[in-house]
């Protein structure tokens, strides 16, 4: 069924609508956005995003390229930014404060010395896919209403001739554990491919499997400073024995007819070094090893996965239209997540029954929040 009004709706604001209403319905419907501080964390995930962006270009079998190098984009995005928001500081994972620039570019570099081998099986059909899907009532036959959304990457594994989405995600430390549930990995992998057949991305008849989704983690942190070995683990400073025992697996056990162990540790080092031994690279493997600076993970669902992800978001549209159309309330569901919610003020007003109309009117704006997503900007046209 075709409608003159379409009704978008996006994985996040379906997130927002069952948490809280009210602030679904200050954000979506009233479609107000209060006027954001500056924020350092989403600025830097933003510039990392749009640096891994210009990496990922299209690609076929026939021409493998990347973009610049991420930290290269990096830099360039650093130095366009205005003033307000250069030569801001990260809090990183050990106590420090880093500069942006510094960091970003550390971590860009570290992560294509990480992927660069793997990435090789990686070939980009569409980077920032935007998708935009009608889905009906599958009760009625009547619109339900246009999915919108837009992915990091869709990939194909060389190797393997599967498809699937490459997602890249910055954060200070990295958690999978919720991801077998992800709202936003199972609506993926049950609109995806849906959209794809539907507008031919591949040729006719030729379509791919889908069957995965690869979470691209960059973590927020610097390289590690100390020595490492071959397996990137962090090494103690070495000691004397240490020093000693790599020149006996060297079969060195005498330096000028004297023991090695009647060796200074000063004059050990030295002796490595011309041996062909790091003498850095002699500690122990240290007891306290930071957390990985990136990581991928790997996420499946499966056919029953998939229906009952789409049952869920149409009973979800269901109420949010119901909701638009005064024909079920919208309310708030207080919580400790109120403490860091961006209507908290506003809201905080509105509870106590004072003028918080005049308070929204010079903390927020208009913006559209499908934007990003649908093909055309004129939301209030024809589909």
């Amino acid at each position: 069924m075709t409608t003159s009004t379409p009704v978008f709706v996006r994985t996040s604001e379906r997130t927002q609508f069952t948490k809280c209403r009210q602030s679904w319905w200050w954000s979506y419907k009233e479609q107000r956005k209060p006027n954001e501080a500056f924020s350092h964390p989403l600025i830097f995930g933003d510039m990392i995003h749009r640096a891994l962006a210009e990496y990922y270009v299209p690609e076929t079998r026939k021409e493998r390229r990347r973009g610049p190098h991420p930290s290269q984009t990096f830099h360039r995005i650093y130095n366009e930014m205005d003033r307000r928001a250069k030569d801001f500081n990260i809090h990183v994972d050990d106590e420090r404060w880093v500069n942006t620039l510094e960091l970003g570019v550390a971590m860009l570099e570290g992560y294509i010395d990480k992927w660069k081998d793997e990435d090789e099986d990686i070939l980009v059909l569409y980077p920032e896919m935007p998708f935009q899907l009608d889905l009906d009532d599958p009760d009625t036959g009547e619109y339900l209403c246009t999915y919108v959304g837009t992915t990091d990457s869709l990939v194909m594994r060389m190797s393997t001739r599967q498809v699937g989405l490459l997602e890249h995600k910055t954060a200070a430390t990295i958690s999978t554990s919720h991801l077998f549930i992800d709202e936003q990995a199972s609506t993926y992998w049950t609109l995806i491919p849906e959209w794809l057949l539907r507008n031919e991305i591949f040729p006719r008849g030729k379509m791919p499997e889908f069957s995965f989704m690869l979470y691209n983690y960059l973590r927020k942190g610097m390289p590690e400073d100390r020595p490492v070995n071959d397996q990137g683990q962090a090494l103690n400073k070495p000691t004397k024995e240490d020093l000693v025992q790599a020149l006996a697996a060297k079969g060195v056990s005498a330096v000028s007819g004297k023991p090695t162990a009647k060796l200074t540790k000063e004059a050990l080092e030295t002796y490595c070094a011309t041996v062909g031994i790091d003498p850095e690279k002699c500690g122990q493997v240290s007891k306290q090893q930071p957390p990985p600076l990136f990581h991928r993970e790997m996420v499946y669902r499966g056919d029953f996965e998939r229906q009952m992800t789409f049952e869920r978001i149409v009973q979800q549209v269901r109420e949010m239209n119901l909701v638009r159309r005064g024909k079920m309330p919208h309310y708030k569901a207080p919580s400790k997540d109120c403490s860091w919610c961006e209507w908290r003020d506003l809201c905080e007003l509105h509870e106590t029954g004072n003028d918080w109309r005049e308070l929204r009117k010079y903390t927020t704006h208009k913006w559209e929040p499908y934007r990003d997503h649908v093909w055309s900007l004129d939301l209030g046209g024809s589909r």
